[in-house]
């Protein structure tokens, strides 16, 4: 119920990390809450959907159909952006190195916090 609260009132989404390819940032079975968003930029950590996945990667470059790269990208727009999109853990991430730009149509949001069970509870992730 409080899930449902959060999504669909204030646009907040809790997911739970899996794996280590956003080590240190981010550790496998820490929970991080997600925001939907209308702008991404460079070095944001975000939440997406594509080849049947749900995956958080930073997006390490942006680019349109007419610019090869650019520092933000409103989704909101409607020229598309692609995403190239790395682990903070290379050595042990499945990310754009394997499978190239995505669209940002597939982009969830934006990982915003991270939950600790200790005080303070939430941790601004850059």
């Amino acid at each position: 119920m409080l899930g449902r609260l959060l999504k669909h009132v204030l646009g907040l989404q809790l997911v739970e990390v899996v794996g280590k390819s956003m080590e240190p940032t981010l550790k496998n079975g820490e929970l991080v809450i997600v925001k939907k968003v209308n702008i991404i930029r460079q070095s944001d950590i975000i939440f997406i959907a594509v080849f049947g996945k749900k995956l958080i990667k930073r997006v390490k470059k942006i680019k349109t159909l007419t610019e090869e790269q650019v520092d933000l990208c409103s989704l909101a727009e409607r020229e598309p952006c692609y995403v190239y999109l790395t682990g903070d853990n290379p050595n042990n991430s499945w990310d754009s190195r394997k499978f190239g730009y995505v669209s940002t149509q597939f982009i969830l949001g934006k990982v915003v916090y991270k939950v600790s069970r200790r005080w303070p509870f939430f941790h601004k992730v850059h």
